[in-house]
């Protein structure tokens, strides 16, 4: 196999693994939508594996990809190449911009349970203070109404 040829099937690789990670990405902001957490642990599950195969390809495709292309012979294989470097770059540009807006939403859910578990906290707090002195007022109540 030709040294451009095996840089397009990383760089195939590499964006098919990008779309994959889009469209876990997609999944993702439904299942935080629908305030699903176990569906979600299972999904970042995934999105991890899916992390890592990929950044196993990119470290073979190295840190500088264009300088790779530059070195193809053949027109049609470098634009090819460009194209799927483009394609991946968007699709990742994409999926942290999802999850960025995710991050977002789980700040403000997070901080709207927050609140009202301090809400709810509060008036146990209340409850159990007026449970008792409670006591102290029936005895009132009854020594006064006879």
């Amino acid at each position: 196999m030709r040294k451009s040829d095996e840089m397009l099937a990383l760089l195939e690789r590499q964006r098919d693994l990008s779309v994959r990670l889009k469209e876990l990405a997609g999944r993702q902001r439904l299942l935080i939508a629908e305030d699903d957490p176990s569906a979600l642990l299972g999904l970042l599950a995934e999105r991890r594996k899916v992390m890592e195969r990929l950044g196993e390809v990119t470290s073979q495709v190295g840190p500088r990809p264009e300088r790779l292309m530059e070195g193809m012979c053949d027109a049609g294989a470098r634009e090819r190449a460009e194209g799927l470097l483009g394609q991946t770059r968007r699709n990742m540009r994409e999926v942290m911009e999802g999850d960025s807006q995710d991050v977002r939403r789980l700040e403000v859910r997070r901080r709207d349970v927050s609140t009202r578990l301090g809400a709810i906290s509060g008036r146990a707090a209340m409850l159990r203070a007026y449970g008792s002195s409670s006591s102290g007022v029936g005895v009132l109540d009854q020594t006064d109404g006879g």
